[in-house]
């Protein structure tokens, strides 16, 4: 497991022991006030990694983050040598050294233990790693370099260095792409659901067209079988024209209300997309400003304490110069007690404009919360445990009325200004008041639901019949020796 070190002397020893706790002295006051919010947006708390490490040792790796800054590395493997070695190390990843919207590039720190053996003896030893993690945030993936100082604890103390290169699948990046991925497919299919309909339209108007250009070419069959008929529908195929060229108008403005339409969503997308952004930037600020000012109050209460501590000890001195000194020595030991008692009174002063300047942080700080809290009730949103605007149960975001909605199938109860399930709702989920004649009512075996709306007719082209109480063929169409229904030649 570790190969070629030299065992250390009384003297070498002797540093190590007083090196060593220098170290972690050093270790702990690098650690930053902010080291919280160092990586920005990007967050791995709670993220649990899983993969391979190759390098001094080779086998699993493993990483679980407590928090976005501080997690728990532990890898089994064999070294170079084929001997067994397992390590456990505390990671500090306070520093993001790059990062942009595909990947960051993170230094970490840490302390740990290695447990192995070598040529079969036991091992034990101190670890302290430093390396970089790259973690991919399109793709789950995160690779890390590292190189680790070791210390032998036993049978014999020695030193030699560690060093791997991993690369592990990230489920919590797996998770949040998942729902990243399921939203953007939801869009979509509303998307697709608007162009169906459009389509559905822009079908109607050709087979307007179509039957208008039927009427026209039986018309201009009569035009041809008389003279004196021609005279008489000149007019009438005039019009004619004059309805065909108005129609093709309007589908053209029909074309471009549709384009305006869409780019008026685009744009209100992107302004809502702006919009919850910001409410996102608000609340990641008051978090920062919240804990600037609990670390303000904390340094403040401790400076209180070391005035009064200072304080009741010159009352004590004061007691015993009056006591125990007279003559000169008494008027040296007061003079001296007096400038140390204005001093602390100049410091006293400068402690109360600061707590002052504190509480008035801490107002503002109040009123920020209050105004963020009202945009996010205005629309009707609320504020969860994470400290973030989203909308309730059963609701989602409406684009078009920059507002939480219920979701499909859900109706606003206006007393208790919650979305419940509709008693009824549509083949497409959609809530409606009662089934059409071609739709029949069908119990729900299960859900919130009552009743679901199923087309009676299936087949395409087909239609309900309510006086045959039947599925009859749509007009233009008939039904052929297969049973379909076909149009008429």
């Amino acid at each position: 497991m570790i190969h070629g070190t030299k065992s250390l002397g009384f003297t070498e020893k002797t540093m190590l022991n007083r090196l060593f706790p220098f170290i972690i002295s050093l270790l702990l006051i690098a650690i930053p006030d902010g080291g919280a919010n160092a990586q920005g947006s990007f967050s791995q708390k709670g993220s649990f990694e899983l993969g391979g490490v190759a390098g001094m040792p080779s086998g699993l790796n493993t990483r679980y983050w407590f928090t976005d800054y501080l997690g728990i590395d532990s890898a089994l493997g064999a070294t170079i040598s084929k001997d067994f070695a397992f390590t456990t190390d505390l990671l500090y990843e306070p520093f993001n050294l790059y990062g942009d919207s595909s990947m960051s590039l993170l230094f970490f720190f840490g302390g740990g233990f290695l447990l192995g053996t070598d040529e079969g003896d036991f091992r034990a030893a101190l670890r302290l790693p430093v390396g970089l993690d790259l973690p991919l945030r399109n793709y789950p993936v995160n690779f890390s370099l590292y190189a680790a100082p070791v210390m032998i604890m036993t049978p014999h103390t020695a030193f030699d260095i560690n060093f791997g290169l991993a690369a592990r699948f990230n489920f919590g990046t797996y998770s949040t792409i998942r729902q990243s991925q399921a939203s953007t497919s939801r869009e979509l299919m509303a998307v697709r659901r608007g162009l169906g309909e459009t389509r559905d339209k822009l079908d109607q108007a050709i087979e307007a067209l179509g039957k208008a250009r039927e009427e026209l070419g039986s018309t201009k069959g009569d035009l041809d079988g008389t003279r004196e008929m021609l005279k008489k529908t000149e007019g009438d195929l005039s019009s004619a024209k004059n309805r065909l060229d108005q129609t093709e108008d309007e589908l053209g403005s029909v074309k471009t209300r549709l384009s305006d339409t869409k780019d008026a969503l685009d744009t209100t997308r992107g302004q809502l997309v702006s919009m919850q952004k910001e409410l996102d930037d608000t609340k990641v600020q008051l978090d920062v400003t919240k804990k600037d000012l609990d670390n303000a109050k904390k340094n403040l209460d401790d400076r209180e304490s070391d005035m009064a501590r200072k304080q009741a000890e010159l009352d004590i001195m004061k007691t015993i110069s009056r006591n125990a000194y007279s003559g000169e020595n008494k008027k040296v030991h007061d003079e001296k007690l007096e400038k140390e008692q204005k001093n602390l009174d100049r410091e006293m002063e400068e402690f109360k404009k600061e707590k002052e300047g504190w509480e008035e942080k801490k107002k503002n700080q109040q009123a920020k919360f209050i105004k963020f809290k009202e945009r996010c009730e205005a629309r009707r949103g609320f504020i969860n445990e994470d400290g973030y605007c989203t909308c309730r149960a059963h609701e989602t975001w409406n684009s078009d009325q920059s507002t939480c909605v219920c979701v499909k199938g859900y109706r606003l109860n206006t007393k208790t200004d919650r979305c419940d399930p509709c008693e009824i709702i549509g083949f497409d989920g959609a809530c409606t008041a009662g089934c059409r004649n071609d739709e029949a009512m069908v119990p729900m075996k299960s859900g919130p639901h009552k009743f679901v709306c199923v087309k009676r007719c299936r087949s395409e082209h087909e239609t309900w019949s309510k006086r045959k109480g039947t599925c009859v063929c749509e007009d233009g169409y008939y039904r052929d020796n297969t049973g379909k229904c076909v149009p008429r030649r």
